[in-house]
């Protein structure tokens, strides 16, 4: 069986010493270092996971939401493909929330043409 998260990956980018260094002149006061702000990335990503594994970390375009064609089009199949790489023979169970985009007509229409068997919720 397998299910999913979303969540953001937060990203910071520390300036080094060696990055931070500016060439001046003796009789020059010192330069005004300007405070950045801490978190210089926000990525939303889909992680999904199996009973005893991790399987696959797909990320969402910064900016976009999670909607019912990027879950069929993008997300899912990169999943599934990742899935039945290692188990071929293995059927696939499903664990969703009731999320919209997880309950949709598109959705649903996936799973049945990916012969993929989806758990109540909560399972």
């Amino acid at each position: 069986m397998y299910t999913d998260d979303k969540f953001y990956i937060y990203a910071y980018d520390p300036e080094t010493k060696q990055q931070a260094t500016v060439w001046e002149f003796q009789d020059e006061p010192n330069p005004i270092k300007e405070i950045r702000a801490k978190s210089t990335l926000k990525q939303m990503v889909a992680w999904f996971f199996g009973i005893n594994e991790h399987t696959v970390i797909v990320p969402l375009d910064n900016g976009k939401t999670i909607n019912s064609k990027w879950h069929t089009t993008i997300c899912l199949p990169v999943v599934f493909e990742e899935i039945r790489k290692d188990y071929r023979q293995l059927r696939i169970i499903l664990h969703r929330d009731n999320a919209s985009c997880h309950t949709s007509a598109e959705t649903t229409r996936f799973f049945e043409d990916q012969k993929i068997e989806l758990t109540a919720h909560p399972p």
